[in-house]
Protein backbone atom coordinates (compact mmCIF):
# COMPACT_ATOMS: atom_id res chain seq x y z
CA UNK A 1 0.00 0.00 0.00
CA UNK A 2 1.23 3.64 -1.17
CA UNK A 3 0.50 6.42 0.81
CA UNK A 4 0.27 9.73 -1.08
CA UNK A 5 0.99 12.97 1.21
CA UNK A 6 -0.55 15.93 -0.05
CA UNK A 7 -2.81 19.36 0.39
CA UNK A 8 -5.65 16.92 0.12
CA UNK A 9 -7.97 16.72 3.82
CA UNK A 10 -9.82 19.32 4.53
CA UNK A 11 -8.39 21.29 1.61
CA UNK A 12 -11.25 23.46 0.36
CA UNK A 13 -9.22 24.67 -3.08
CA UNK A 14 -10.32 23.60 -6.62
CA UNK A 15 -6.65 22.97 -7.79
CA UNK A 16 -5.87 21.21 -4.63
CA UNK A 17 -8.29 18.54 -4.54
CA UNK A 18 -8.19 18.18 -8.48
CA UNK A 19 -4.17 17.72 -8.57
CA UNK A 20 -4.88 15.21 -5.19
CA UNK A 21 -7.77 13.06 -7.49
CA UNK A 22 -5.36 12.63 -10.25
CA UNK A 23 -2.05 11.87 -8.87
CA UNK A 24 -3.99 9.04 -6.54
CA UNK A 25 -5.96 7.48 -10.20
CA UNK A 26 -2.41 7.81 -11.98
CA UNK A 27 -0.88 5.24 -9.30
CA UNK A 28 -3.58 3.58 -8.82
CA UNK A 29 -4.06 2.78 -12.82
CA UNK A 30 -0.08 1.71 -12.53
CA UNK A 31 -1.73 -1.38 -10.22
CA UNK A 32 -0.44 -0.10 -7.26
CA UNK A 33 -2.81 0.02 -4.11
CA UNK A 34 -2.58 3.42 -2.44
CA UNK A 35 -4.94 6.29 -0.82
CA UNK A 36 -4.68 10.05 0.37
CA UNK A 37 -3.34 10.13 3.77
CA UNK A 38 -5.90 12.61 6.14
CA UNK A 39 -3.62 15.02 7.02
CA UNK A 40 -5.46 18.02 8.54
CA UNK A 41 -2.68 20.98 7.31
CA UNK A 42 -4.55 23.70 7.82
CA UNK A 43 -5.92 22.94 11.30
CA UNK A 44 -7.41 25.72 13.35
CA UNK A 45 -5.72 26.20 16.52
CA UNK A 46 -7.71 26.09 19.74
CA UNK A 47 -9.83 29.11 21.18
CA UNK A 48 -7.13 29.44 24.09
CA UNK A 49 -4.53 29.30 21.93
CA UNK A 50 -5.46 31.81 19.71
CA UNK A 51 -6.57 34.26 22.84
CA UNK A 52 -2.74 33.76 23.86
CA UNK A 53 -1.53 34.52 20.69
CA UNK A 54 -3.68 37.64 20.76
CA UNK A 55 -2.58 38.64 24.09
CA UNK A 56 1.19 38.44 23.26
CA UNK A 57 0.73 40.40 20.07
CA UNK A 58 -1.54 43.19 21.64
CA UNK A 59 1.93 43.31 24.30
CA UNK A 60 3.78 44.10 21.91
CA UNK A 61 2.53 46.00 19.27
CA UNK A 62 -1.19 47.18 20.84
CA UNK A 63 -1.71 49.42 18.09
CA UNK A 64 -1.52 46.93 14.92
CA UNK A 65 -3.02 44.52 16.83
CA UNK A 66 -6.08 46.74 17.24
CA UNK A 67 -5.93 46.78 13.45
CA UNK A 68 -5.91 43.31 12.47
CA UNK A 69 -8.61 42.88 15.12
CA UNK A 70 -11.32 45.18 13.43
CA UNK A 71 -9.81 44.45 9.57
CA UNK A 72 -10.96 40.55 10.62
CA UNK A 73 -13.97 42.00 12.31
CA UNK A 74 -14.65 43.58 8.63
CA UNK A 75 -13.99 40.60 7.03
CA UNK A 76 -16.15 38.43 9.17
CA UNK A 77 -19.14 40.94 8.41
CA UNK A 78 -18.72 41.02 5.01
CA UNK A 79 -18.92 37.59 4.32
CA UNK A 80 -21.94 36.88 6.08
CA UNK A 81 -24.29 37.84 2.61
CA UNK A 82 -22.56 34.98 1.02
CA UNK A 83 -21.45 32.72 3.66
CA UNK A 84 -25.18 30.26 2.76
CA UNK A 85 -23.67 29.98 -1.07
CA UNK A 86 -19.89 29.50 0.50
CA UNK A 87 -21.23 26.66 2.63
CA UNK A 88 -22.50 24.88 -0.75
CA UNK A 89 -19.37 25.00 -2.21
CA UNK A 90 -17.86 23.44 0.65
CA UNK A 91 -20.28 20.75 0.67
CA UNK A 92 -19.42 20.07 -3.02
CA UNK A 93 -15.68 20.18 -2.58
CA UNK A 94 -16.26 17.44 0.61
CA UNK A 95 -18.42 14.99 -1.56
CA UNK A 96 -15.25 15.57 -3.67
CA UNK A 97 -13.13 14.49 -1.49
CA UNK A 98 -15.01 11.45 -0.01
CA UNK A 99 -14.89 10.13 -3.61
CA UNK A 100 -10.76 9.83 -3.50
CA UNK A 101 -9.97 6.86 -1.69
CA UNK A 102 -8.65 8.22 1.46
CA UNK A 103 -7.51 7.13 5.03
CA UNK A 104 -9.99 6.12 7.84
CA UNK A 105 -7.78 7.75 10.42
CA UNK A 106 -6.94 11.11 10.40
CA UNK A 107 -2.88 11.74 11.35
CA UNK A 108 -0.83 14.72 12.74
CA UNK A 109 2.63 15.17 14.30
CA UNK A 110 1.45 13.30 17.22
CA UNK A 111 0.70 9.87 15.69
CA UNK A 112 2.25 10.28 12.22
CA UNK A 113 4.30 7.01 13.18
CA UNK A 114 1.13 5.03 13.27
CA UNK A 115 0.87 5.04 9.53
CA UNK A 116 4.22 3.53 9.45
CA UNK A 117 2.64 -0.06 10.17
CA UNK A 118 0.41 0.16 7.17
CA UNK A 119 2.09 1.67 4.24
CA UNK A 120 5.25 0.03 1.94
CA UNK A 121 6.16 3.40 0.53
CA UNK A 122 5.34 6.96 0.71
CA UNK A 123 4.73 9.64 -2.06
CA UNK A 124 4.73 13.43 -1.43
CA UNK A 125 3.37 16.20 -3.84
CA UNK A 126 2.58 17.65 -5.98
CA UNK A 127 0.65 21.38 -5.27
CA UNK A 128 2.70 23.75 -2.76
CA UNK A 129 3.22 20.72 -0.22
CA UNK A 130 6.85 22.71 0.35
CA UNK A 131 5.73 25.98 0.74
CA UNK A 132 6.84 27.35 4.20
CA UNK A 133 4.04 30.36 3.99
CA UNK A 134 0.94 27.35 3.74
CA UNK A 135 2.21 24.96 5.60
CA UNK A 136 3.77 25.40 8.83
CA UNK A 137 5.66 23.18 10.90
CA UNK A 138 5.55 20.32 12.38
CA UNK A 139 3.21 19.87 9.04
CA UNK A 140 6.16 20.84 6.87
CA UNK A 141 8.23 18.16 8.05
CA UNK A 142 5.53 15.63 7.67
CA UNK A 143 5.43 16.62 3.97
CA UNK A 144 9.27 16.48 4.12
CA UNK A 145 8.41 12.97 5.00
CA UNK A 146 11.01 12.78 7.70
CA UNK A 147 9.27 10.82 10.06
CA UNK A 148 9.53 7.81 7.68
CA UNK A 149 12.64 5.54 8.23
CA UNK A 150 15.05 5.16 5.49
CA UNK A 151 14.34 1.46 4.70
CA UNK A 152 11.15 2.95 3.46
CA UNK A 153 10.95 4.03 -0.32
CA UNK A 154 10.33 8.09 -0.23
CA UNK A 155 9.03 9.58 -3.31
CA UNK A 156 8.79 12.86 -4.15
CA UNK A 157 6.20 13.40 -7.57
CA UNK A 158 6.20 17.09 -9.09
CA UNK A 159 6.80 18.32 -5.35
CA UNK A 160 5.90 22.07 -4.91
CA UNK A 161 6.69 25.43 -3.29
CA UNK A 162 10.18 26.19 -3.11
CA UNK A 163 11.76 28.91 -4.79
CA UNK A 164 14.79 31.74 -4.80
CA UNK A 165 13.13 33.44 -1.87
CA UNK A 166 14.00 30.18 0.37
CA UNK A 167 16.36 31.26 3.22
CA UNK A 168 19.25 29.28 4.17
CA UNK A 169 18.39 27.17 6.79
CA UNK A 170 15.19 25.97 4.86
CA UNK A 171 17.78 25.27 1.98
CA UNK A 172 19.40 23.44 4.12
CA UNK A 173 16.76 21.38 5.89
CA UNK A 174 15.36 20.67 2.73
CA UNK A 175 18.44 18.90 0.96
CA UNK A 176 18.92 17.05 4.24
CA UNK A 177 15.60 15.82 4.06
CA UNK A 178 15.77 14.75 0.49
CA UNK A 179 19.03 12.74 0.94
CA UNK A 180 17.08 10.00 1.68
CA UNK A 181 14.60 10.21 -0.61
CA UNK A 182 14.57 7.01 -3.27
CA UNK A 183 12.83 9.62 -6.42
CA UNK A 184 12.95 13.44 -6.42
CA UNK A 185 10.86 15.04 -9.09
CA UNK A 186 9.76 18.63 -8.64
CA UNK A 187 6.98 20.27 -10.67
CA UNK A 188 9.01 23.65 -11.61
CA UNK A 189 11.76 23.19 -13.41
CA UNK A 190 13.15 26.38 -11.67
CA UNK A 191 13.25 24.41 -8.22
CA UNK A 192 15.68 22.60 -9.45
CA UNK A 193 18.25 25.11 -8.90
CA UNK A 194 17.40 25.50 -5.17
CA UNK A 195 18.62 22.13 -4.41
CA UNK A 196 22.18 20.74 -3.77
CA UNK A 197 24.22 18.97 -6.33
CA UNK A 198 23.77 15.56 -5.19
CA UNK A 199 19.99 16.04 -5.40
CA UNK A 200 19.65 18.31 -8.37
CA UNK A 201 21.34 15.32 -9.94
CA UNK A 202 19.18 12.86 -9.46
CA UNK A 203 15.81 15.02 -9.59
CA UNK A 204 13.86 16.11 -12.59
CA UNK A 205 10.93 18.19 -13.15
CA UNK A 206 7.76 16.20 -14.35
CA UNK A 207 3.94 17.32 -15.09
CA UNK A 208 1.56 18.31 -12.35
CA UNK A 209 -0.70 14.98 -11.84
CA UNK A 210 -3.53 16.72 -13.89
CA UNK A 211 -2.10 16.38 -16.75
CA UNK A 212 -1.58 12.40 -16.13
CA UNK A 213 -5.26 11.84 -16.54
CA UNK A 214 -6.70 11.50 -19.76
CA UNK A 215 -8.54 14.26 -21.26
CA UNK A 216 -11.40 12.41 -21.86
CA UNK A 217 -11.70 11.46 -17.98
CA UNK A 218 -11.89 15.34 -17.18
CA UNK A 219 -14.49 16.04 -19.79
CA UNK A 220 -16.69 12.93 -18.27
CA UNK A 221 -15.87 14.42 -14.52
CA UNK A 222 -17.25 17.88 -16.04
CA UNK A 223 -20.25 16.39 -17.06
CA UNK A 224 -21.49 15.85 -13.51
CA UNK A 225 -21.57 19.81 -12.56
CA UNK A 226 -24.27 20.81 -10.84
CA UNK A 227 -24.97 24.61 -12.21
CA UNK A 228 -27.61 25.10 -14.01
CA UNK A 229 -27.49 25.91 -18.21
CA UNK A 230 -27.91 29.60 -18.01
CA UNK A 231 -24.11 29.73 -20.19
CA UNK A 232 -26.13 26.97 -22.83
CA UNK A 233 -25.80 28.14 -26.23
CA UNK A 234 -23.97 31.40 -25.34
CA UNK A 235 -20.47 32.14 -26.33
CA UNK A 236 -18.98 33.52 -22.51
CA UNK A 237 -15.59 34.33 -21.03
CA UNK A 238 -15.15 32.25 -17.75
CA UNK A 239 -13.00 34.76 -14.96
CA UNK A 240 -11.26 32.56 -12.11
CA UNK A 241 -9.13 34.80 -9.85
CA UNK A 242 -7.52 34.02 -6.77
CA UNK A 243 -5.91 37.66 -6.23
CA UNK A 244 -7.58 40.00 -4.64
CA UNK A 245 -7.44 43.19 -6.41
CA UNK A 246 -9.28 45.20 -8.37
CA UNK A 247 -6.71 45.77 -11.01
CA UNK A 248 -7.29 42.22 -12.26
CA UNK A 249 -10.84 42.51 -12.36
CA UNK A 250 -10.39 45.22 -14.15
CA UNK A 251 -8.01 44.15 -16.62
CA UNK A 252 -10.38 41.00 -16.90
CA UNK A 253 -13.67 43.33 -18.21
CA UNK A 254 -11.55 45.07 -20.56
CA UNK A 255 -9.68 41.62 -22.45
CA UNK A 256 -14.07 40.04 -21.94
CA UNK A 257 -15.27 43.04 -23.80
CA UNK A 258 -12.60 42.92 -26.43
CA UNK A 259 -13.76 39.74 -27.09
CA UNK A 260 -17.28 40.56 -27.06
CA UNK A 261 -18.41 38.27 -24.63
CA UNK A 262 -20.10 38.56 -20.83
CA UNK A 263 -18.52 37.60 -18.48
CA UNK A 264 -19.27 34.15 -16.05
CA UNK A 265 -17.08 34.48 -12.56
CA UNK A 266 -16.62 32.28 -10.12
CA UNK A 267 -16.28 34.58 -7.35
CA UNK A 268 -14.80 34.95 -3.83
CA UNK A 269 -12.24 32.22 -4.81
CA UNK A 270 -10.03 32.46 -1.57
CA UNK A 271 -13.31 30.89 0.29
CA UNK A 272 -14.00 34.81 2.15
CA UNK A 273 -15.77 37.71 0.76
CA UNK A 274 -13.98 39.81 -1.88
CA UNK A 275 -14.98 43.42 -2.20
CA UNK A 276 -14.17 43.72 -5.99
CA UNK A 277 -16.11 40.46 -6.68
CA UNK A 278 -19.03 41.80 -5.55
CA UNK A 279 -20.48 43.48 -8.79
CA UNK A 280 -18.20 41.82 -10.53
CA UNK A 281 -19.25 40.07 -14.24
CA UNK A 282 -22.46 40.12 -15.80
CA UNK A 283 -22.77 35.99 -13.91
CA UNK A 284 -21.37 35.70 -10.17
CA UNK A 285 -21.50 31.76 -9.06
CA UNK A 286 -20.31 31.78 -5.56
CA UNK A 287 -21.69 27.45 -5.08
CA UNK A 288 -19.49 25.43 -7.49
CA UNK A 289 -17.40 22.48 -7.40
CA UNK A 290 -14.36 20.89 -8.91
CA UNK A 291 -16.97 19.59 -11.52
CA UNK A 292 -18.44 22.73 -12.37
CA UNK A 293 -15.21 24.42 -12.35
CA UNK A 294 -13.93 22.10 -15.33
CA UNK A 295 -17.51 22.43 -17.30
CA UNK A 296 -16.87 26.16 -17.24
CA UNK A 297 -13.26 26.16 -18.37
CA UNK A 298 -14.14 23.04 -21.38
CA UNK A 299 -17.25 25.19 -22.42
CA UNK A 300 -16.14 29.07 -22.25
CA UNK A 301 -14.70 30.70 -25.23
CA UNK A 302 -12.03 32.38 -23.71
CA UNK A 303 -10.77 32.09 -19.57
CA UNK A 304 -8.89 34.75 -17.84
CA UNK A 305 -7.47 33.76 -14.35
CA UNK A 306 -4.54 33.66 -12.05
CA UNK A 307 -4.58 30.17 -11.21
CA UNK A 308 -2.34 27.27 -12.44
CA UNK A 309 -5.10 24.94 -12.42
CA UNK A 310 -7.30 27.15 -14.05
CA UNK A 311 -4.34 27.54 -16.69
CA UNK A 312 -3.70 23.54 -16.79
CA UNK A 313 -6.98 22.85 -17.53
CA UNK A 314 -7.15 25.60 -20.01
CA UNK A 315 -4.46 24.01 -21.63
CA UNK A 316 -6.05 20.00 -21.35
CA UNK A 317 -9.21 21.44 -23.36
CA UNK A 318 -7.49 23.56 -25.82
CA UNK A 319 -9.66 26.69 -24.89
CA UNK A 320 -8.35 30.19 -25.66
CA UNK A 321 -6.98 31.65 -21.90
CA UNK A 322 -5.49 34.89 -20.84
CA UNK A 323 -2.97 34.96 -17.49
CA UNK A 324 -3.31 38.15 -14.63
CA UNK A 325 -0.48 38.34 -12.95
CA UNK A 326 -0.63 38.52 -9.09
CA UNK A 327 1.02 41.67 -8.17
CA UNK A 328 1.96 40.38 -4.51
CA UNK A 329 2.86 36.65 -4.82
CA UNK A 330 6.23 36.17 -7.29
CA UNK A 331 5.86 32.66 -6.38
CA UNK A 332 3.12 32.31 -7.37
CA UNK A 333 3.35 33.68 -10.83
CA UNK A 334 6.82 31.84 -11.34
CA UNK A 335 4.81 28.70 -10.87
CA UNK A 336 2.76 29.79 -14.36
CA UNK A 337 5.18 31.06 -16.22
CA UNK A 338 7.35 27.98 -15.91
CA UNK A 339 4.67 26.26 -17.40
CA UNK A 340 4.13 28.52 -20.09
CA UNK A 341 7.26 28.54 -21.09
CA UNK A 342 7.50 24.66 -20.98
CA UNK A 343 4.34 24.92 -23.55
CA UNK A 344 5.50 27.39 -25.64
CA UNK A 345 2.34 29.71 -24.02
CA UNK A 346 4.27 33.01 -22.71
CA UNK A 347 2.64 35.44 -24.74
CA UNK A 348 -0.84 34.71 -22.78
CA UNK A 349 0.78 36.13 -19.96
CA UNK A 350 -0.59 39.64 -19.71
CA UNK A 351 -0.87 42.97 -17.93
CA UNK A 352 -2.98 45.71 -17.86
CA UNK A 353 -0.03 47.83 -19.59
CA UNK A 354 -0.25 45.94 -22.66
CA UNK A 355 -2.03 47.22 -25.96
CA UNK A 356 -5.54 45.90 -26.88
CA UNK A 357 -3.72 43.85 -29.90
CA UNK A 358 -2.22 42.09 -27.38
CA UNK A 359 -5.26 40.50 -25.98
CA UNK A 360 -6.84 39.56 -29.36
CA UNK A 361 -4.71 36.87 -30.21
CA UNK A 362 -5.50 33.21 -29.39
CA UNK A 363 -2.91 30.58 -28.58
CA UNK A 364 -1.22 28.02 -30.72
CA UNK A 365 -2.01 24.97 -29.08
CA UNK A 366 0.04 22.50 -31.47
CA UNK A 367 3.22 22.61 -29.94
CA UNK A 368 1.74 22.46 -26.13
CA UNK A 369 0.04 19.28 -27.25
CA UNK A 370 3.30 18.01 -27.83
CA UNK A 371 5.27 18.66 -25.06
CA UNK A 372 2.18 17.07 -23.26
CA UNK A 373 2.65 13.93 -24.48
CA UNK A 374 6.30 12.85 -24.46
CA UNK A 375 6.59 14.77 -20.68
CA UNK A 376 3.58 12.86 -19.65
CA UNK A 377 5.26 9.34 -20.98
CA UNK A 378 8.71 10.64 -18.93
CA UNK A 379 6.34 11.69 -15.72
CA UNK A 380 4.60 8.28 -15.62
CA UNK A 381 8.43 6.76 -16.71
CA UNK A 382 9.71 8.28 -13.46
CA UNK A 383 6.53 7.21 -11.29
CA UNK A 384 6.90 3.66 -12.81
CA UNK A 385 10.64 3.26 -11.69
CA UNK A 386 10.24 4.58 -8.26
CA UNK A 387 7.41 1.91 -7.57
CA UNK A 388 9.51 -0.75 -9.42
CA UNK A 389 10.76 -1.72 -5.77
CA UNK A 390 6.84 -2.65 -4.74
CA UNK A 391 6.16 -4.66 -7.17
CA UNK A 392 5.89 -8.47 -6.46
CA UNK A 393 8.04 -10.88 -8.36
Amino acid sequence: MVGIITLYYNNYNLGGLLQAYALQRTVQGMSFDCEQLCIWHYKPETYMARIQKKARRFCTAPLCEMERTAKALRKHWDSRPVMADLAKRWQRMEEFMLRIPHSGQEYGPDNMYECLKKYDAFITGSDQVWNGTYVKDPYLGINLLEFVPEHIPKIAYAASGIDASLSDSRKRRLNASLASFRSISVRERSSLCILDTDNQKRSRAVLDPVFLVDRQHWEELSAESQMSEETAGRPFAFVYLLGDGKRSRDTAGRIAALWGLDITAFVHARNVFCLWDQNFGDRRVTAYGPADFLRMIRESSLVITDSFHAVSFSILFETPFFVLDRADEESVNSRITDLLDDMDLMPQMVCSAQPEDAFMDAPDFARARNVIRCSKEASERFLEEALRPLRKP
